[in-house]
């Protein structure tokens, strides 16, 4: 054996430093989103042609307060963990990617800070077994479509539906299907048998309309990476403690860079968007997965910022059974004009948090597919004599 001792830098984290944390983040992160917006939004709108509206906040408003909070807690681990044993050399195995950003690596930014301020020295490896990995779960997702054949042809008849660019008529409404769909994926079918123009746009992607290929050209895309590197990336002093300064100047770098190598993935559904809505008018969209993030954030944004009712739906469990801070409102009640949940109201959601800042309209609905399931099994029901207790899981949303 090694003999090497292990120790999880998470156990060194209190729970009460974490909670205070994260509500914390909300001020600061939306502080510095805004200063980033109010420095590029008016340039890039202006070279888009389009409405102001902002770039940063919308994309990074949700996933920056999860960033910000491990930042963190990864530099109050560290400094506990520092000062149980003072180390002269640390070596980090770039194996895993920490950061939800494509920027630099936010553990490493952490751990260069450190070695600069304890003096000590810093080796950074890389491993390859991650690819190794991402190859196996590669074939496995293969394998497993080759022999679900449910699942093969529905992926198949989708990449089949996707060569042929849609068609749109000037005297029918439209409505935007914004992929993924979740629960409201029945709505391809439903939406057929009425006289409307109907828009699925793919996850991240821009759907094929005939007659129109917008996107951004390289000038365009030059021009707007010079817009991004001219942002001053220090925050401003808005907060007292060194280490949260320090987290956010770290934040600002990365997602500024994560913007400046996706400018064609993120602005090129807008600009397609933007000239469907000029040229059609958008009547409707509806979302079956928050859009928190990229391209899907920025498209949202857009339609509100235009009027655009949107319709979102619920898509998973704890929903308005436990105070979970800003996650939903930052990633979907502020995304929509209506919210379908699964049975709770407005008057339930007022109880949980206690605030009045609920933008959107309430529906509760049920759900599709619990509804499906119910009718298609409802003949063969019969009574069991096992108990299911009810109880929580283990989610995202548990800090």
């Amino acid at each position: 054996t090694l003999n090497i001792d292990c120790l999880e830098l998470v156990s060194l984290v209190p729970n009460d430093f974490i909670i205070k944390t994260f509500k914390d983040a909300d001020t600061s992160v939306n502080t510095l989103l805004n200063y980033l917006d109010a420095q590029c939004a008016d340039s890039i709108s202006n070279l888009l042609k389009i409405k102001k509206m902002k770039y940063f906040y919308s994309m990074y408003c949700y996933p920056g307060k999860y960033e910000y909070l491990g930042t963190l807690k990864l530099i109050k681990a560290f400094k506990e963990l520092y000062k149980q044993h003072p180390v002269k050399k640390v070596v980090i195995y770039d194996s895993v990617k920490t950061s939800r950003f494509d920027g630099d690596d936010l553990l490493i930014d952490v751990i260069k800070y450190f070695s600069t301020e304890y003096n000590f020295s810093l080796t950074v490896r890389k491993t390859y077994k991650i690819y190794q990995s991402k190859i196996i779960d590669i074939i496995k997702r293969i394998r497993g479509n080759i022999f679900h054949v449910t699942k093969a042809f529905q992926r198949l008849k989708k990449i089949f539906s996707c060569q042929f660019p849609a068609r749109l008529y000037n005297h029918r409404k439209l409505v935007i299907l914004l992929e993924l769909l979740y629960d409201l994926e029945f709505l391809k079918n439903e939406l057929k048998s009425f006289n409307v123009n109907m828009l699925i746009w793919p996850y991240l992607s821009c759907p094929k309309v005939k007659s129109m290929n917008e996107k951004l050209n390289s000038n365009e895309i030059r021009n707007i990476k010079s817009i991004l590197s001219k942002i001053d990336i220090s925050p401003q002093p808005m907060v007292a403690d060194e280490y949260s300064y320090v987290t956010l100047k770290l934040l600002s770098k990365n997602i500024i860079k994560d913007f400046q190598l996706y400018i064609r993935d993120y602005l090129d559904p807008l600009v397609k968007l933007d000239r469907i809505h000029v040229n059609y008018n958008i009547d409707l969209a509806i979302w079956g997965n928050s859009p928190t993030t990229k391209s899907k954030a920025i498209l949202v944004e857009y339609l509100l910022n235009n009027k655009v009712p949107i319709i979102g739906m619920q898509h998973g469990g704890g929903y308005c059974v436990q105070q979970c801070g800003t996650k939903h409102f930052d990633g979907d009640y502020s995304r929509c004009t209506h919210f379908l949940t699964y049975g709770f109201d407005k008057n339930d959601l007022e109880n949980t948090y206690h605030n009045d800042k609920i933008s959107c309209e309430i529906i509760p609905v049920g759900t599709c597919k619990e509804h499906r399931k119910v009718a298609k099994h409802a003949r063969a029901n019969k009574n069991i004599d096992i108990l299911f207790p009810l109880g929580y899981s283990h989610h995202s949303i548990t800090i």
